[in-house]
């Protein structure tokens, strides 16, 4: 009977998840596989490039048991010619904050890959969420700010900032070497009645937090990450700069779902005693 029960109500729990458009992933099982182009793949669109190498699946830099062999690659291929920009993004057609007691959150693990020691300080790249119009509800961009001529040396450092259409200007929350890993969680939740605070943690220290007035009822149209050529001037001339991602999740999630997975989880933990 307790297995019955178990069977029953876990596939409840998964349900009230998908619902809340939940979306958590390591791309390491199907359809996931090394090698193939995401555009298409999972729910993933690539725009600003038709070239489908540009965002691909390849070995993960980050060492299991938290994260797999598997992860997402962005940059390194060049964009199509006269393009200056890439965006790789998933469509969850949620609000932002789905009630009064909810909270949508973001992780990623990322790592970047420095440039070719022909390109260097070239390209800089963005976690970005999006509401309609395109409208810029949360970004964190990833901008270079200062590399030696010969990137292999490890000297390239990437300045981090947050910005908003609806708070006033942003902030610098940190900086990134090439090819070290760091973790990025970003948690909004509401405030009042037609406000949204959000929280920015960058390997585990909140580097920045604030309030988005005005953003409760704005609908995350897209998320993903976009890739920006440094020179603007140029875009043909890409370079060989890369995003690593992995282990990523975007959750919006009511806390009625949250209190429903807790109560069952609290039963069945009674039920096994």
């Amino acid at each position: 009977m307790k297995k019955l029960f178990a069977h029953i109500l876990i596939p409840g729990i998964i349900a009230t998840t998908a619902h809340a458009a939940v979306f958590i992933s390591d791309f390491d099982s199907a359809p996931y596989a090394p090698g193939i182009g995401l555009d298409g793949v999972d729910g993933w669109t690539l725009t600003g490039s038709s070239a489908t190498n540009v965002a691909f699946i390849g070995n993960s830099p980050f060492p299991p048991p938290s994260s797999g062999g598997s992860a997402i690659h962005l940059g390194l291929n060049p964009l199509d010619a006269g393009e200056s920009s890439a965006y790789l993004y998933q469509s969850p057609s949620s609000g932002l904050v789905n009630n009064p007691g909810g909270f949508t959150s973001f992780g990623a693990e990322f790592t970047l890959t420095d440039s070719s020691d022909s390109f260097p300080n070239r390209d800089s790249f963005a976690f970005t969420f999006r509401g309609e119009n395109d409208a810029n509800l949360f970004t964190v961009g990833l901008t270079p700010q200062s590399q030696s001529v010969q990137p292999s040396q490890n000297t390239r450092l990437d300045t981090l900032s947050w910005s908003s259409d609806y708070a006033g200007g942003g902030a610098n929350i940190g900086t990134t070497q090439q090819g070290v890993g760091y973790n990025m969680n970003i948690l909004f939740t509401p405030s009042g009645t037609n406000d949204v605070d959000f929280s920015i943690k960058f390997s585990g220290i909140q580097f920045a937090s604030g309030t988005l007035a005005g953003a409760a009822n704005e609908i995350v149209e897209t998320w993903g990450f976009e890739w920006i050529l440094f020179d603007q001037n140029d875009p043909d001339n890409a370079g060989t700069n890369r995003l690593v991602v992995d282990d990523v999740s975007f959750i919006p999630e009511p806390s009625a779902a949250m209190l429903m997975m807790l109560t069952g989880l609290a039963f069945l933990v009674r039920r096994s005693r």
